[in-house]
């Protein structure tokens, strides 16, 4: 089935809506029961193998995130991969204009890449993190991706066999984890 330009405008009209409601009223509850601050870190894959995922993700992984992370105070940043990581956008959360501010930057993530770099955007994950200036904050890494690993012919990782992935994976993520990190998939 094709979608229409019309039936995609719509479907992103009632996602805003669906994900601003939780945003907007789920948050203020949370932010009670945490005081604490965080730095967060939502790392998503725009590879066009997430694609058969995107109501999945926009539904209950989003939503998840916003109720059980984001607060008011917290320090947001989106990283985007597929053929190449790429940062998206940074934003402390202050009140809902800023919720909505990070909603739109989902929003305009588009999962057509052609190439999935699992783990140069490990790699750019783990340099970005190390870069942050957290403090005592809580740090909280969210990777959403169907985990499928098809690199680009210029990617440094492109030979890599399975085991040798699994491998790097948990070496990247051990060095995030050293750092006070708390790693989800």
């Amino acid at each position: 089935m094709m979608l229409t330009n019309k039936g995609i405008y719509r479907m992103k009209r009632l996602y805003t809506w669906f994900v601003a409601c939780c945003l907007f009223f789920v948050l203020p509850i949370y932010a009670q029961v945490r005081q604490e601050q965080a730095e967060i870190v939502v790392m998503m894959d725009t590879s066009g193998t997430i694609l058969p995922y995107y109501d999945d993700i926009n539904k209950r992984v989003l939503t998840e995130i916003n109720s059980k992370f984001i607060r008011e105070g917290d320090m947001f940043h989106l990283i985007s991969f597929s053929a190449k990581p790429r940062h998206e956008i940074s934003q402390k959360i202050t009140d809902a204009s800023d919720l909505s501010k990070i909603v739109s930057r989902f929003m305009l993530l588009y999962q057509l890449g052609q190439n999935s770099d699992l783990l140069a955007a490990f790699d750019y994950a783990k340099d970005f993190t190390q870069n942050l200036k957290t403090g005592n904050k809580e740090k909280i890494l969210v990777i959403i991706s169907d985990g499928i690993f098809n690199p680009p012919a210029s990617s440094p990782y492109r030979n890599y066999s399975g085991e040798q992935v699994k491998t790097e994976l948990a070496k990247i993520s051990a060095s995030i984890r050293s750092k006070g990190w708390k790693v989800y998939y």
